[in-house]
């Protein structure tokens, strides 16, 4: 799945504090998702407290198109939705093909199916276990530590 991916940095407050997400924006992300995986998740992802930097309000889930801070009070539940979900696609084959978003093929709505997603298991047990380990870096260190988002 190449395209629109969705960043994720472990950020130590004392370097960066949540105001300046900006810094970055241009960085390619320390973990990257492709926005239908995260699509896919979004229900599980929608119970994580987080905190929406760009508005300075909280909100529950991801920022799909902008930035989202993961803080210690949301960081525990973060850590174990993105384990359980790299739990629950180790049990699959080693490519995964999952049912994606509803698309339509030209201008007749009798044409639309829903969309393959094609990943490998490994590597994206592995994304999602780094994310939850960086999650529980922040959730252990006493606000010392964000993981910083940024949707597409």
């Amino acid at each position: 799945m190449a395209g629109l991916n969705h960043s994720f940095f472990l950020v130590r407050a004392s370097e960066f504090a949540p105001a300046e997400f900006d810094h970055f924006v241009t960085l390619p992300g320390e973990i990257e998702l492709h926005d239908d995986l995260l699509r896919y998740m979004g229900d599980t992802l929608a119970w994580i407290p987080t905190h929406n930097p760009a508005r300075d309000e909280p909100c529950m889930g991801l920022c799909m198109y902008g930035p989202t801070l993961i803080h210690v009070e949301g960081a525990r539940v973060a850590a174990a939705v993105f384990s359980t979900w790299a739990r629950l696609f180790a049990l699959g084959p080693s490519d995964l093909d999952l049912t994606g978003g509803y698309a339509w093929v030209g201008a007749d709505p009798s044409t639309g199916d829903y969309e393959r997603l094609h990943i490998g298991r490994d590597v994206l047990c592995s994304r999602l276990n780094g994310l939850a380990l960086r999650a529980e870096q922040v959730a252990s260190g006493e606000g010392r530590l964000y993981l910083l988002h940024f949707g597409v």
